[in-house]
């Protein structure tokens, strides 16, 4: 065994729950614009239960722009908690273009607004996505009303 590898342990690892819950609605603004409100609450018994609250605007079924606020929330008594958590956790915004309409490309960037804010400089995320061509999908992309 390698000399700087005598004083590693391995840590053991049981599986935990997560249990999620979302929803969210559509609302035509006008013949151009679509409102998109949404929330994610994640939960996994043992750490804090957050709750994402997102707003979307689709413009002209090309463009999404929208904005997320993280927080945690009580649902119910955890006893392993600390009890000075910050209940805000991020805000961030996300935005959507697609190229073809079957074609996406996006970009996200979350800041904290906890203590980790003191660490980083948030987290960017890039996405591409490509829709297969079905039935389903031959509909109207924002398929609400």
């Amino acid at each position: 065994m390698l000399k700087c590898c005598q004083r590693l342990q391995y840590l053991e690892h049981e599986d935990q729950p997560h249990f999620y819950l979302t929803s969210s609605t559509f609302f035509k603004v006008n013949q151009d614009l679509i409102f998109k409100p949404a929330f994610l609450i994640k939960d996994d018994l043992h750490g804090p239960t957050s709750m994402d609250l997102n707003a979307f605007l689709l413009f002209k079924e090309k463009i999404w722009v929208g904005a997320l606020y993280r927080t945690s929330v009580k649902l119910y008594p955890k006893k392993n908690l600390q009890n000075d958590l910050s209940s805000q956790s991020a805000i961030g915004f996300i935005t959507e273009f697609f190229v073809k309409r079957n074609f996406r490309i996006g970009y996200g960037y979350d800041y904290s607004l906890s203590k980790l804010a003191n660490y980083d400089n948030g987290s960017h995320e890039i996405s591409i996505g490509y829709y297969l061509n079905t039935i389903r999908s031959q509909k109207k992309l924002c398929n609400c009303f």
